[in-house]
């Protein structure tokens, strides 16, 4: 079965879209003074844990003056303890970039290599 270029070139941008679906990480928000808002944006999702213990984890749909609100869920701010969102990690979505990148590259050198061989090969 010969593999053809463009095959390759499809199965590198599978494979890169599949490493940065793991950059995103929970990082920890701080909560601010009574009064003012956390660091939270609608559309992020979060993981809060309340004072009674429970983890919620949720799509932010609005953030009001007293409470984050996701669907069928809102928690005011005095109840979270810990509050979390799911940030893209730069460092780490860097980092694979640049090893999807350098495989992409080692696999396109030996690729040329194996059809000019090819081509020497058969040549009478």
């Amino acid at each position: 079965m010969k593999i053809r270029p463009w095959q390759r070139c499809v199965a590198a941008i599978i494979t890169f879209c599949f490493f940065l679906t793991g950059c995103v990480s929970l990082q920890g928000v701080p909560m601010p003074p009574p009064g003012q808002k956390p660091a939270v944006e609608v559309g992020e999702k979060v993981e809060v844990t309340t004072r009674d213990s429970r983890t919620l984890r949720f799509k932010v749909t609005a953030v009001e003056p007293d409470a984050l609100v996701g669907k069928d869920v809102r928690v005011g701010y005095s109840e979270i303890t810990s509050l979390q969102a799911e940030r893209a990690d730069a460092a780490q979505t860097g980092l694979i970039v640049w090893i999807v990148l350098g495989i992409v590259a080692v696999v396109a050198v030996a690729a040329i290599y194996a059809d000019e061989s090819t081509y020497y090969c058969c040549e009478n």
